[in-house]
C-alpha cells in the first residue's frame, strides 16, 4: 500500500532553517546538524545574493538520503531565496 500524503505544509519558526551569510564550503556539515531533528516539511532560507548559497543547498539536498522532494518556497514564503524541503521521518 501507497503511503499517505504528507500534511499540508505550514511555515513556523521551529521548521524553518536561516542560513543566509553562511559559507558553501560550510553547507554539508551545517545542513547535516540542522535537518537531523526534522521531519516533514522544512524550509531553508539562502537569500538570493549571487545563487551559491542555493545551489549549494540544491546539490547537498540530491544527496542527502532522507531528502524526498525539494522545490522553492512560494512567492510569499520568499521564492527562490528559500527552498522548502520535503524530509522522512
Amino acid at each position: 500500500s501507497k503511503p499517505p500524503p504528507p500534511p499540508p505544509a505550514v511555515r513556523t519558526s521551529q521548521n524553518t532553517i536561516d542560513i543566509r551569510g553562511q559559507r558553501v564550503a560550510d553547507l554539508d556539515l551545517l545542513l547535516e546538524d540542522r535537518l537531523a531533528a526534522h521531519h516533514g516539511a522544512v524550509w531553508i532560507i539562502h537569500g538570493h545574493g549571487t545563487g551559491r548559497l542555493r545551489t549549494g543547498v540544491h546539490e547537498f539536498l540530491k544527496s542527502y538520503s532522507r531528502t524526498q522532494s525539494f522545490a522553492p518556497a512560494a512567492e510569499n514564503e520568499g521564492g527562490s531565496g528559500a527552498t522548502v524541503v520535503q524530509l522522512t521521518p
